[in-house]
């Protein structure tokens, strides 16, 4: 659906938003400040208690750009919900999201597709524009307690 919706989208640059997330009223502006000329943009995400609202800490372990954080010997990760994407320089890229092949294919997509595009030119924006709401059980609330470094 991300695939076909993003080609079907009346622009060249489209941002995505689960129903977990959040955008700060200045996320797109933002992404768009660092765009210029790149294939892709992405900002920082701040982790929120689904249940109270409360703003957690920034996301130091998943959703942190190429070659950094949990992921980082696969090459990183994004969340697609911290994403711009320049849909004409990435267009080639974008059936990635619906070749899976894995039982948890929403996940396995998002890092398919994020690994055809991580090499190409990006802008980052260096601030928490998204908010993502994470349940009790989420293993971010592990990795807060311990301090989990990658």
């Amino acid at each position: 659906m991300r695939a076909s919706l993003s080609l079907m989208a009346n622009s060249r640059y489209v941002a995505y938003l689960d129903d977990d997330n959040v955008w700060r009223s200045n996320h797109l502006s933002e992404l768009l400040s660092v765009v210029h000329d790149k294939a892709w943009a992405f900002a920082q995400r701040m982790l929120v208690d689904q249940e109270t609202g409360a703003e957690l800490v920034v996301d130091r372990w998943d959703s942190l750009g190429p070659g950094e954080g949990r992921f980082a010997a696969q090459g990183g990760f994004v969340d697609p919900n911290c994403l711009l994407l320049d849909k004409v320089i990435c267009a080639r890229f974008l059936s990635r999201w619906s070749e899976t092949g894995s039982s948890q294919a929403g996940v396995t997509a998002d890092r398919h597709f994020f690994a055809a595009i991580r090499d190409l030119p990006h802008g980052c924006v260096a601030k928490p524009t998204v908010l993502y709401g994470i349940r009790s059980t989420s293993i971010f609330h592990h990795f807060m307690k311990h301090d989990v470094k990658f």
